[in-house]
């Protein structure tokens, strides 16, 4: 579990406080520019934060020794760039970087593989990374940090507007990896733009505003019509999903 506590970062980030915990998946949302990206920086370590604490497990996330922390927690981007000609499988077995001593083994190999097989992506295995479609770069990306937490108990997975520029049907993918993940025990955070994922997928929504959190609770009880015309201003219904147990946000 990751937990941030009155956490502060200059004027973008304002006495935020959450947590996430094992086996959930918690989904940021929030306008363009309220601060999203910038927690998740502040909860990976990336970024400092100005007051206020972040701490993984009970311990400051400042007094991880930075490969320990490396084994345990992961990170995918907005953007992931990487211009050489690496495979596919070469791309995911950097993941495993924090965990080798020295060159990868067969046992590194084999979670690569481990990892493909549960993003749907072994068949780009042997493929150059840079001629792959966006769509299948972002697949690879995910496997690379699935890989560096495989089989960590209680690891965190922080994911960065994961599903931009993806088809419905790789998004969903996307999204039922990071699902499924956090049914094994991982922590999982995700920011995305879309309320209505977010309520298919997410255990919890923190809605940030201005770098405030406005909103924290299950999907019924972050979406609600009020709260998205506070904090989105828009007016919706919020209805019952056809056939799952999520609401459904309607714009008017």
């Amino acid at each position: 579990m990751i937990g941030a506590t009155s956490l502060t970062k200059g004027a973008i980030l304002n006495n935020v406080t959450l947590e996430v915990r094992a086996g959930e998946v918690l989904c940021v949302v929030g306008p363009n520019g309220a601060g999203k990206s910038t927690l998740l920086k502040l909860l990976s370590g990336e970024w400092l934060p100005t007051s206020g604490t972040v701490a993984r497990n009970g311990k400051r996330l400042s007094q991880w020794p930075e490969r320990d922390r490396a084994k345990v927690l992961a990170v995918l981007p907005q953007i992931s760039t990487l211009a050489a000609d690496f495979t596919a499988l070469e791309v995911v077995l950097m993941g495993r970087t924090p965990h080798m001593p020295g060159a990868e083994t067969p046992h590194d190999r084999r979670i690569a593989r481990e990892a493909l097989a549960a993003t749907q992506s072994s068949h780009l295995e042997p493929q150059i990374y840079t001629r792959l479609s966006g769509g299948e770069q972002q697949s690879i990306q995910l496997a690379r940090v699935v890989a560096q937490i495989w089989n960590c108990p209680h690891a965190n997975l922080l994911l960065d507007e994961p599903i931009a520029n993806l088809d419905p049907a790789q998004q969903h993918r996307m999204l039922a990896v990071a699902q499924t993940l956090a049914q094994q025990g991982v922590a999982v955070m995700i920011i995305l733009h879309d309320l209505n994922l977010a309520a298919q997928y997410a255990d919890r929504i923190a809605i940030l505003k201005a770098g405030s959190l406005t909103a924290y609770g299950t999907p019924s009880e972050a979406l609600t019509p009020p709260s998205i015309l506070q904090n989105f201003r828009l007016r919706v219904s919020v209805v019952p999903h056809p056939t799952r147990a999520v609401p459904m946000v309607i714009p008017e």
